[in-house]
């Protein structure tokens, strides 16, 4: 079944790869369904990336890939000088003709699938609990730590401790391995703030390019080492809040869920135009699923046991699915059948 190119996550920040004016053009999109959550800033490689990792063969003639970017008024020398830059800095490599996924990019496309629906197991009532205890770390240092654990849906509680309940199957092992190689790590914008790159979405790189800012993929070694790891439970007869009520402190679990509602109305709202293939609704249609995506991306992945009533986080995502086939599937039409990648049931990630 086609895939929807999977939109990159905007929540916190842009990348900090260094790239030039032609790169670094952003284009607004209006919100076309007259919701607060969407009219995020698309470059280039961010449509480029987007159009790429959801596919089986993630690989499409230059042609087609200047063509999505037309979508969004980006000019072809602007898309041309996006993949150069993006060949040289080892995410794309060029194959007959056209440009496939390489290095850290491959490997998001496998976290980005993994992402899409998590394996949770039964919560025995226990949390992981972090406290970040390694020394002398510079900011890059530290960006990329709160970047690793953010990615794995820890929250903070307070400076350098974090907390979720411990109910994400194989977790553990992820994080033992999250380091420089798993190219999971933040990035910092501009202005310092910091971004994960979560589900193995690309994150928009406007702001770290205009600001220089922090390479990402630098050196941090396995998070376990910069961290006292601890199973705990709240000792309520010491005063500590309960289960939901830590939750609650840690996670705006109204606010996600009221968004998500938003979100499903805006999948709603704008699905008949897909389905009646009209070719107009690609780009307006492409920043509702990236909306969509971005928020998927921020469920926190709590047990049933601290969720509100009503938890709109799997109907958002079966939702998205339908989205997503029947987004891809115009797609295709649209590239008038140059593109035999698109449509062979990739499967994307949140």
């Amino acid at each position: 079944m086609p895939r929807v190119p999977a939109p990159h996550d905007r929540s916190r920040a842009g990348t900090a790869v260094a790239g030039t004016a032609a790169t670094r053009r952003e284009v607004r999109q209006p919100d076309p369904a007259g919701g607060s959550t969407l009219g995020r800033p698309l470059t280039a490689r961010s449509v480029i990336a987007s159009i790429l990792l959801p596919l089986d063969r993630p690989e499409l003639p230059g042609r087609s890939l200047v063509r999505c970017c037309e979508l969004f008024g980006i000019a072809e020398g602007t898309t041309r000088v996006a993949l150069s830059r993006m060949v040289a800095r080892h995410e794309l490599e060029q194959a007959d003709g056209g440009y496939r996924l390489t290095g850290p990019m491959l490997e998001r496309q496998a976290r980005q699938r993994a992402a899409r629906w998590p394996k949770l197991r039964p919560w025995s009532g226990s949390w992981l609990v972090s406290v970040v205890v390694a020394e002398r770390r510079d900011a890059a240092e530290r960006a990329m730590l709160r970047g690793v654990l953010r990615h794995h849906r820890m929250a903070e509680l307070r400076e350098g401790v974090w907390a979720r309940p411990d109910n994400v199957d194989g977790m553990v092992v992820a994080l033992a391995a999250s380091g420089a190689s798993t190219a999971v790590g933040p990035v910092v914008s501009a202005g310092g703030t910091v971004a994960p790159v979560t589900g193995g979405l690309v994150v928009p790189d406007g702001e770290g390019e205009k600001g220089g800012g922090l390479a990402i993929n630098g050196e941090l070694g396995s998070v376990i080492e910069h961290c006292l790891w601890l199973r705990a439970v709240p000792a309520a007869d010491l005063g500590a809040p309960d289960d939901r009520g830590l939750a609650g402190r840690l996670w705006d679990l109204d606010r996600w869920a009221s968004q998500a509602r938003s979100l499903l109305a805006d999948l709603d709202r704008t699905l008949p135009r897909l389905q009646a293939g009209d070719a107009a609704a690609l780009a307006p249609c492409f920043v509702v699923a990236a909306a969509a995506v971005r928020h998927v991306t921020a469920d926190p992945l709590l047990p049933g046991e601290l969720l509100p009533d009503r938890w709109p986080a799997d109907e958002l995502r079966s939702r998205y699915e339908t989205y997503e086939q029947d987004y891809g599937r115009l797609l295709a039409s649209w590239l008038g059948g140059a593109s035999p990648a698109i449509g062979t049931g990739a499967d994307g990630g949140t």
